[in-house]
């Protein structure tokens, strides 16, 4: 449950960027030089990425304590996973955290519902929330290219114009401030591509998305489970997946 702060602020508030399974790479750090810039890392397939607690994550409030913030430092919470560490973005908003922008980078493998409310409040304009997939089909579960699908559907991604990059962007979707894009590359380096390049430069898209966004109200949980924040953010994730439900039965 150790965090890295990798970079601070220099002026509070200041957006609050918590990365899970990459690191905090020179390019991530050019992508948004205004913002405390946080990692947490784990060896992946234990399962650290599912839960709260010392064999798992650092809850918000841990977080904001490591990187010696309050909550009256942190102006955006944008929660950034890479593979696996996109359970980790799921966890923290299952958890309560009610984020201004995530970016799921190559990850997203099952329970889309769980981003159900994220995703509309980005479609309204009131969030950011964009998600990524390579061209990997893993064969034994879902594919990132699967469940951007279902996330998107019955809309699709639209084909883009080839930018000559190794595993260039092949499609892309966006209703308001939500964006799914694809890219070609079915082996091993596409994936780390994307953790890579893909990463940083939808972060910096990110960044400029949320210059016109106001921070949600409330922005994030009490790992106690006391703060008056965490009663309309559970109500909110319910609605959330109960609208998933309904619209994937239509």
């Amino acid at each position: 449950m150790t965090v890295h702060v990798a970079q601070t602020a220099r002026s509070l508030p200041a957006p609050l960027v918590v990365i899970y399974h990459a690191g905090a790479s020179k390019s991530v750090l050019e992508a948004w030089p205004e913002a405390t810039i946080v990692s947490e890392s784990h060896p992946g397939f234990k399962n650290w990425y599912t839960h709260l607690g010392a064999d798992g994550l650092a809850s918000l409030d841990e977080i904001l304590a490591q990187a010696g913030l309050t909550q009256a430092d942190v102006s955006h919470i944008v929660l950034v996973g890479f593979s696996e560490g996109c359970q980790g973005v799921r966890t923290q908003m299952l958890a309560g955290v009610v984020p201004s922008a995530v970016l799921a980078v190559d990850g997203i493998h099952t329970r889309p519902e769980a981003w159900a409310d994220v995703i509309a409040r980005a479609r309204a304009g009131e969030a950011a929330a964009t998600v990524t997939h390579s061209s990997i089909q893993p064969g034994t579960y879902k594919s990132t290219t699967q469940i951007a699908a279902e996330l998107i559907a019955p809309a699709t991604e639209q084909p883009v114009e080839n930018d000559g990059q190794p595993y260039p962007m092949i499609g892309l979707y966006q209703d308001g401030l939500f964006r799914v894009a694809g890219f070609a590359g079915a082996d091993a380096p596409a994936h780390v591509y994307q953790g890579n390049v893909v990463l940083p430069r939808e972060l910096a898209i990110i960044r400029d998305e949320l210059a016109g966004v106001a921070a949600p109200t409330p922005w994030g949980a009490s790992s106690s489970g006391s703060s008056p924040w965490l009663v309309p953010v559970i109500a909110a994730a319910t609605v959330g997946a109960l609208w998933w439900v309904l619209r994937r039965k239509r």
